[in-house]
């Protein structure tokens, strides 16, 4: 016993450490838990099947046992009965002869013995159980002359002196048969019989003026018992006289037969003749036993079998069950480690993609684009990872373009036409006008001039953008001459909007240099803000210059124009539409309406978000 308990001390860290394995393999492998959840799907069906198969063939296996024992003693019974029926045609016909009664009566009794002989005989000859029909015998009440048909009763004649060696001829009840006796008037042997005896009335006289005897071989029961089904354990029984007999070897032994602790079954029989009772052999040991009556005589058939015989009877079933069972569970597992290494291998083929792609590598692998789910996820991200890639490309081209814009800017150099033009202004205006505007006008340059050298943010408020578009116009203003007149109506609510810088200026621009210049030289150049759809900002530059067709607008966007011949030789309107968009989205950037010869209006739309921290 120590040796045992210490080898369960030692088996325990093992088992648990058993268990703990199971348990972090199946929490960290969906290959594990797949096979796992497979394997013990499989084998609960397996179980579940066989219990539920094994309840269900108990319950048909033993109600086809009992239907098929109940309708073999049926139909034995209903043999014997039409055999025994025939015989009490006879003995009935017997009784009410009227050569019978005319033997009883007359006080000469050979002639009419005769005729009652030879209508017996003519009887017995057409009667269909003949080859059971052992004896009948005709007496009177003294039994002091009888009359006797039946086989070899010639052989071994029945003196009236010997008749109550026959059975008791003094009872006058109702006939009944008695059991299983032999025939003491037998040529050889002992041969087994059962008899009636039954009285002869005259009219209604309560007492009886003679007797029939009835003697029947015991062939009549075992003759249709020839094909009967005997079951190896039980047995088969015949009770008749009060008597119980067991049929063996064709023969009859008389038992008692007693149910201990008899109870009706629960099984519903097919004849409501029929009757089946569970009980106690007196052994411990449970049997059945299905009893059919045969017809009216009195006689029952009863057959007995051990409860557990129909668990014997289905054992081989039982063990075809367990082998399909284990046949399900194999394939179960087959099929748990097809399933793993069916999703296993694309698994880890899409695993060691993604994580590819993960590490900036974006060629598609055309190895996982198989013809199945897997293949359809596999197609998946080969496409995401080209989208990923162009994608990427795309960003790093609109990011190279839009530091390329904002570098124009930053790089581009002062156009020397525009210096030497307002060099000449300031010359003319030394020469004609008082000091005080070749002041203004000086240091309008030199803060257009710094603003231009100390650009370091790309968007700016709009206030900043204004100033920087005023001092523009001051020197616009003074280089025409007073001919271009300039209007900046913007709300102070949209001040602190923020713009790219230099959006404005190269469109005002644009406005003096293609809508006035190149007309009368004479003008108007307006700003204005307003809101006309919440949370957009829409800036207007409006000249009533010479305009623009549609061609040369398209020319504008495209960047087909030419260098620009004002302030920035490489900032244009495809230039600050493109920042636009780069900045806000493609919802934003900038329109250009025109009518030839009346007017141009630039529109700006950006999107209306105050940021008051920027300077």
């Amino acid at each position: 016993m120590a040796i045992n308990i210490q080898s369960a001390y030692t088996m325990l860290p093992l088992a648990w450490a058993a268990k703990e394995r199971v348990k972090r393999v199946l929490k960290g492998s969906i290959k594990a838990r797949l096979t796992f959840v497979t394997i013990s799907f499989t084998l609960l069906a397996t179980l579940t099947l066989v219990t539920a198969s094994l309840f269900q063939l108990q319950r048909v296996t033993r109600a086809n046992m009992l239907q098929s024992i109940e309708f073999n003693l049926h139909l034995v019974a209903e043999l014997i009965h039409a055999d025994i029926t025939y015989l009490e045609r006879l003995r009935f016909s017997a009784s009410i002869l009227p050569q019978t009664m005319d033997f009883l009566t007359a006080e000469d009794y050979a002639r009419p013995g005769t005729l009652l002989h030879a209508r017996l005989s003519e009887d017995m000859m057409q009667n269909p159980a003949i080859r059971h029909l052992r004896r009948l015998v005709i007496t009177d009440s003294q039994l002091t002359r009888r009359v006797q048909v039946g086989i070899l009763m010639d052989i071994v004649p029945v003196m009236p002196h010997l008749l109550y060696q026959l059975g008791d001829f003094t009872e006058t009840n109702a006939p009944v048969w008695t059991g299983i006796e032999y025939d003491p008037f037998a040529v050889q042997g002992r041969e087994p019989i059962f008899s009636v005896i039954s009285p002869i009335r005259h009219g209604r006289a309560v007492d009886a003026v003679g007797y029939v005897y009835l003697a029947v071989s015991t062939n009549a029961i075992l003759a249709p018992l020839s094909g009967y089904p005997f079951l190896e354990q039980g047995g088969l029984y015949l009770t008749m006289g009060g008597i119980s007999y067991r049929i063996v070897d064709n023969g009859f032994v008389e038992v008692a037969l007693y149910f201990y602790n008899a109870r009706p079954g629960t099984d519903t029989p097919l004849n409501a003749t029929t009757e089946i009772i569970t009980f106690d052999n007196g052994q411990g040991g449970r049997y059945l036993a299905v009893s059919s009556p045969v017809g009216n005589t009195g006689f029952v058939l009863t057959q007995t079998f051990p409860a557990g015989l129909v668990l014997q009877e289905i054992m081989l079933v039982v063990r075809l069950l367990l082998l399909i069972c284990v046949g399900v569970f194999v394939l179960g597992v087959l099929i748990a480690i097809y399933l793993s290494r069916s999703i296993n291998r694309p698994v880890r083929q899409i695993e060691r993609q993604v994580k590819a792609i993960a590490a900036g590598n974006f060629t598609p692998d055309a190895v996982i684009e198989w013809d199945n789910e897997f293949g359809e996820i596999g197609r998946n991200i080969n496409q995401l990872a080209r989208d990923m890639e162009a994608l990427m490309d795309s960003r790093l081209e609109d990011e190279k373009k839009k530091h390329e814009l904002e570098y124009k800017i930053l790089q581009s150099q002062i156009s020397p036409h525009f210096l030497y033009n307002a060099l000449n202004s300031i010359k003319w205006m030394a020469t004609i006008q008082n000091a005080t505007g070749i002041a203004e006008m000086t240091v309008s340059l030199s803060r257009l001039l710094m603003s231009v050298a100390k650009v370091n943010k790309t968007v700016v408020p709009l206030s900043r953008e204004l100033a920087l578009l005023e001092d523009f116009f001051v020197i616009s203003r003074y280089r025409y001459g007073g001919s271009i007149t300039t209007y900046v109506d913007v709300p102070e609510a949209f001040l602190h909007c923020t713009i790219p810088i230099f959006t404005l200026q190269p469109l005002a621009e644009n406005a003096i240099f293609h809508g006035l210049e190149a007309g009368t030289g004479i003008g108007t150049v307006s700003v204005s803000a307003a809101m006309p759809v919440d949370g957009v900002l829409e800036i207007t530059v409006r000249d009533n210059g010479i305009g623009m067709d549609e061609d040369t607008i398209a020319a504008l966007f495209e960047g087909k124009a030419g260098d620009n011949p004002g302030l920035f030789k490489k900032v244009g309107i495809n230039n600050v539409h493109t920042r636009l968009q780069y900045e806000f989205g493609p919802e934003y950037g900038l329109k250009i309406e025109s009518q030839p010869g009346e007017y141009t209006r630039a529109i700006v739309r950006v999107p209306f978000e105050q940021k008051i921290d920027l300077p």
